[in-house]
């Protein structure tokens, strides 16, 4: 898989053109800290659902931005 940039993913809009490239049906979505597509999943603990890698949340507000997710 080729890497993605950042300024491959932002336009002059400003909007990220990056959700159109990763598949969300299998509940792949992008992890801004990890710069990759993964699998977010439950923390039983924590009660949101966290990145596979590195353990950020979901809710957290760059990951909701980059995955258009209501803020």
């Amino acid at each position: 898989m080729e890497q993605i940039k950042i300024f491959d993913i932002m336009t002059k809009s400003k909007k990220p053109k990056l959700t159109s490239v990763i598949d969300k049906s299998n509940g792949v979505t992008w992890c801004a800290y990890c710069a990759t597509p993964v699998k977010f999943i439950k923390d039983k603990e924590k009660g949101v659902k966290v990145c596979s890698i590195c353990g950020i949340s979901l809710n957290d507000y760059w990951n909701k931005t980059i995955n258009r997710i209501n803020i």
